[in-house]
């Protein structure tokens, strides 16, 4: 069963723009409320990203167990780019407080970490438990996002709760 989910999660964007001319809504959502936004960004396919953008994919769509957009899921520097010029919120916060830098900084984007700072993600935002985004880097081994956000002027004495 071909739904835009498992085109947009394998990169496929002829299969996508397939499906979507037969009739699948581009903004229709999976189980987790998840679109097919939220995969490609998931995936970093940059130009199936592009294409659905343009398509009037909605770029602050929400899943439904946290509240990621798509912009929490980008994995690359340049998939985040084209949804922040696309009207993606940098400073949305998910369920737990957690920023798309939140994101990023805990799995290690050194890519997209820059992105958001570029575009004026907040430094020093801290989610439910009172963590910055240098936090989870540090705790997660990320040197090189630790390094990015230091120099950026992240506050190095932030305390969690």
């Amino acid at each position: 069963d071909l739904d835009i989910f498992k085109a947009a999660s394998a990169g496929s964007l002829n299969l996508l723009k397939d499906l979507i001319a037969a009739g699948q809504p581009i903004d229709a959502t999976d189980e987790s409320r998840r679109t097919a936004l939220h995969h490609g960004s998931r995936g970093g396919y940059y130009e199936l990203v592009e294409y659905l953008l343009a398509a009037k994919a909605d770029p602050k769509a929400k899943t439904k167990e946290n509240g990621w957009t798509p912009l929490h899921e980008a994995s690359s520097g340049e998939v985040a780019e084209l949804l922040i010029l696309s009207k993606a919120e940098v400073n949305d916060f998910d369920a737990w407080g957690m920023s798309p830098l939140h994101i990023a900084a805990k799995e290690g984007n050194v890519d997209v970490v820059r992105c958001l700072v570029q575009y004026k993600a907040l430094l020093n935002p801290k989610d439910g438990l009172g963590r910055t985004p240098l936090h989870l880097a540090s705790q997660n081994g990320h040197l090189e996002v630790v390094q990015e956000l230091a120099s950026d002027g992240a506050n190095l004495h932030s305390l969690d709760n």
